[in-house]
């Protein structure tokens, strides 16, 4: 029992603070004021990317905990994999985001 509590600890104290990790240096309140589209587009990217970024990462450590609590029970695993694989899509997702910017001025320029 004490095992499982130190688990959920360590988790809690994971999923609360990674979100400050992921928005430290991402967001500037200047940039949702300029405008110039290109600035625009840039800020939502990175709002968008860091809100992505960290709900991914709350959603791999909601899988991890599924696949250990799941006991051999092949339904929890199946959707243990599921949920790491759709996390990671979001990672993906997120980093691209966050390119944005230079594929836009590509395409732009």
């Amino acid at each position: 029992m004490k095992k499982y509590i130190k688990i959920k600890i360590a988790v809690t104290t994971a999923v609360y603070t990674t979100p400050f990790a992921v928005f430290a240096n991402s967001l500037d309140p200047d940039r949702f004021f300029k405008s110039n589209v290109i600035n625009f587009l840039n800020g939502f990217a990175v709002w968008f990317s860091s809100i992505v970024l960290a709900l991914s990462v709350v959603f791999i450590l909601y899988a991890a905990f599924l696949f250990v609590v799941s006991v051999g029970n092949e339904e929890r695993i199946a959707k243990a994999k599921s949920t790491i694989v759709t996390a990671l899509i979001g990672i993906v997702v997120a980093l691209l985001a966050f390119n944005a910017n230079t594929i836009l001025l590509s395409f732009l320029s």
